[in-house]
C-alpha cells in the first residue's frame, strides 16, 4: 500500500494542521494540557517521529472526553497507521474521527472523503460505494475530482454492478481529456459486461481517439463489433490499423480476408491473404490455403484456385479437392490436367461422378475406346444412365 502511503501523507498532515488551529463557533475548546500533547505529537510527526508521535498519542485517547479533541487524536493516529502501513488500522481511526462529527464542515467531507477511499483501499466495496455516493451529494461540484468518479466507478466494477459502473465512469473521462487508457477501458468493460456491443464499440472508438496507436485496441474494438454481427462496421475497423501498419500478424490478413468475404469482397479477401501468405505472416497450413482456394472460387478467379488448391492437395490430399481441380480444369478447357486430377481422384476413392467426368474428358480429348470403357459400366447406375447414354450416344455420332 505505498502508493495510498504517498498518497494520503501530506494531505492529512496539512488537514491536522488546519483542524488543529480552527476553532469554529461551538466547538468545543482544547485544553491547556491537551493542546500541549497534541501540538508535541504534531512537532514529532512533522519531523517524522512517527512511533513517537502514536505513543504520545495512544494514552491521549483513552483521557480525552471532548468529541473535538477526540477526532483529532484519531485522525492524527490514522495518519501514523497509513505512514505504518496499516491501513485497516487507519480506516478504523478515520471512521472514528468523522463519526465524532465535532470537526468544521469542510473538514468533516474531506474525512469521509478518506474514509470512503481507505474502504475502497482494503477491499470494502460497499462501504466505498455508500460513503462515495454520500461524499459526491453534498459536496459542490468543483471539489470534485475526475479520479473521484472513478473510484466510485471501480467499487462498482469490483462488486460487479456494471450498469452503476458506467455513469461514473463517464463522468470521469468527461473531466480529464486526458485520462488514461485504463479509464477508458473500464467503460468498455462495462457495457461488455451487459452485452451492449454497439455502445462499447462506441466507448473503444472513443478509446482510440485518445490512442490511435494502440494495436490491441483496435482488435478490441473488431471484436466487440463482431459481438454485435455489424460486420460492414468490424471491416472497416480493421482496414484503418491494417492500412496504417499497425495490424499486420497472420491473424490480421486472415480476419481482414474473411470480413472481406463476408462483405463480398472475395478479390480483395484472396489478395490480402496470399500477400499474407508471401510475405510469410499467414502460414500455409491446410486451413488457410483452403480458405484462400475458396475465395478465388468466389472471386471467379480459376487459375489462382486451381494453384491454391494444388497447395493445399500437395499437403492433404482428397477425392474432393481432386475433384474441384478437375472441374477448373475442365471449366477452363483443359482436358489433360483435368484428367490427370480426375485419376488422383479415383485412386483415393472412385465413385460414378468421378468416372462419368472421367469419360467426358477422355471423350474431348478424343480418346473414344477409353471413354466407351469407361461410361459403359454406369449405365448400370440408375442415377447416371442418362448422362452416360447420352455421351456415349454422342460418341458413336463422331465415330460415324
Amino acid at each position: 500500500m505505498k502508493w495510498l502511503n504517498k498518497r494520503f501523507a501530506g494531505y492529512l498532515l496539512w488537514l491536522l494542521l488546519a483542524t488543529m488551529g480552527a476553532h469554529t463557533a461551538g466547538a468545543d475548546n482544547l485544553s491547556p494540557y491537551m493542546h500541549r500533547q497534541l501540538s508535541e505529537a504534531r512537532s514529532l510527526m512533522e519531523a517524522g517521529s512517527w512511533t513517537k508521535a502514536q505513543q504520545q498519542l495512544r494514552p491521549l485517547a483513552q483521557k480525552a472526553k471532548s468529541p473535538y479533541a477526540q477526532a483529532l487524536i484519531q485522525q492524527s493516529l490514522g495518519q501514523i497507521a497509513l505512514q505504518q502501513d496499516k491501513v485497516a488500522e487507519a480506516l478504523t481511526h478515520y471512521s472514528k474521527a468523522y463519526a465524532a462529527d465535532a470537526l468544521p464542515e469542510a473538514t468533516q467531507n474531506q474525512l469521509q472523503h478518506t474514509v470512503a477511499q481507505l474502504h475502497c483501499a482494503v477491499e470494502q466495496w460497499r462501504a466505498c460505494q455508500q460513503q462515495l455516493q454520500q461524499w459526491l451529494a453534498r459536496v459542490p461540484d468543483q471539489q470534485i475530482k475526475a479520479r473521484d468518479h472513478l473510484l466510485l466507478a471501480q467499487a462498482f466494477a469490483a462488486t460487479e454492478d456494471w450498469r452503476q459502473v458506467i455513469p461514473p465512469a463517464r463522468r470521469a473521462l468527461a473531466l480529464n481529456s486526458k485520462a488514461p487508457i485504463s479509464w477508458h477501458r473500464l467503460l468498455v468493460a462495462a457495457h461488455s459486461h451487459l452485452a451492449a456491443w454497439r455502445r462499447a464499440a462506441l466507448a473503444q472508438r472513443q478509446l482510440l481517439q485518445q490512442f490511435p496507436g494502440e494495436s490491441r485496441e483496435w482488435r478490441r474494438l473488431v471484436a466487440l463489433q463482431l459481438q454485435g454481427k455489424d460486420y460492414a462496421a468490424a471491416l472497416t475497423s480493421l482496414r484503418i490499423p491494417f492500412a496504417r501498419g499497425l495490424l499486420r500478424e497472420g491473424r490480421d490478413y486472415r480476419q481482414l480476408a474473411q470480413l472481406m468475404a463476408h462483405e463480398d469482397l472475395p478479390f480483395a479477401a484472396g489478395k490480402v491473404l496470399s500477400e499474407g501468405m508471401r510475405l510469410g505472416k499467414v502460414k500455409a497450413t491446410a486451413d488457410n490455403l483452403r480458405l484462400l482456394a475458396g475465395l478465388w472460387l468466389q472471386a471467379k478467379e480459376p487459375a489462382k484456385a486451381i494453384a491454391a488448391f494444388k497447395r493445399l492437395l500437395a499437403l492433404q490430399p482428397s477425392k474432393k479437392g481432386y475433384r474441384q481441380v478437375a472441374l477448373l480444369h475442365y471449366q477452363q478447357m483443359q482436358w489433360r490436367e483435368a484428367r490427370a486430377a480426375l485419376r488422383q481422384a479415383i485412386k483415393l476413392a472412385p465413385d460414378g461422378d468421378l468416372l462419368l467426368l472421367l469419360g467426358m474428358v477422355q471423350t474431348q480429348l478424343r480418346q473414344f475406346d477409353q471413354a466407351k470403357q469407361t461410361l459403359l459400366p454406369l449405365i448400370n447406375d440408375d442415377n447416371l444412365r442418362q448422362n452416360a447414354e447420352s455421351w456415349l450416344n454422342y460418341i458413336d455420332s463422331l465415330s460415324t
